[in-house]
């Protein structure tokens, strides 16, 4: 961040001041908050973050959405992320330097002396978490399947419908990344009922009011159905083909 300041003495000349104000290095990086996903599965949604890097503000914004929308494919279409950086507590650093900076490929960080490093040179980026409940399916349903029934489509899916153990189980609870496999587990379904041409166009999905609940319609285009005709078998046969 750079302020000028000018100041116009009496003779007219003007006087110039940069206040510069630099950006932190990023010592290391926590997540708080995270109940239900490990450290290590959030930590994989962030990405151009890493130690010794500097802490920059857009940066750490974009990495926070990332972490939301790592939740949303979890199911957690509730969750909330925001960080905050806080100046390294100096025994970290001293730690570190004890331990060695073996964590880094770069040449020029296992020669830094951090003893000659006084926070908060360095900060602590922090994620907070707040996880809330995972968002559940009301009702999965499907447009264009003139010729199959709901519930043979149904029963092969990843996602199913809630139901009144779904409060104390992930029965029900919808995840994001599931939709594409459902989408193909359908299609299968119809390929093998003969509908060879069938499509299924992107699914609909609508979140209720206060995002708790979430209805999934599938729509299909069945295209023609194929039946199996006569089988000829040919060829030298040692009994004769009915």
């Amino acid at each position: 961040d750079v302020e000028v300041w000018r100041h116009i003495r009496p003779s007219g000349a003007v006087e110039l001041r940069y206040l510069l104000k630099e950006i932190p290095t990023i010592f290391q990086i926590k997540i708080v908050g995270n109940d239900a996903l490990s450290e290590d599965e959030v930590k994989e949604s962030i990405a151009g973050l890493e130690n010794y890097h500097v802490a920059k503000s857009a940066r750490l914004k974009e990495n926070a959405e990332k972490i939301r929308e790592f939740y949303v494919s979890k199911g957690y279409y509730l969750a909330h992320v925001n960080f905050e950086l806080k100046p390294t507590p100096l025994e970290d650093i001293k730690k570190r330097e004890v331990e060695g900076l073996s964590d880094t490929t770069s040449p020029a960080i296992n020669e830094l002396d951090t003893a000659n490093v006084v926070a908060p040179d360095f900060v602590d980026v922090i994620f907070n978490i707040k996880e809330n409940s995972k968002v559940k399916i009301n009702r999965i349903s499907f447009v264009g399947n003139y010729n199959l029934d709901d519930d043979i489509l149904k029963a092969g899916l990843r996602s199913q419908e809630s139901h009144l153990l779904s409060v104390i189980t992930d029965w029900g609870t919808f995840r994001k990344d599931f939709l594409e496999i459902d989408a193909l587990i359908i299609e299968k379904i119809l390929h093998d009922h003969g509908f060879l041409k069938a499509k299924i166009l992107s699914p609909d999905v609508e979140l209720s009011a206060d995002k708790s609940l979430i209805d999934i319609t599938f729509r299909i285009v069945e295209s023609d159905q194929y039946k199996l005709g006569s089988v000829l078998v040919n060829g030298d046969l040692v009994e004769q083909s009915d």
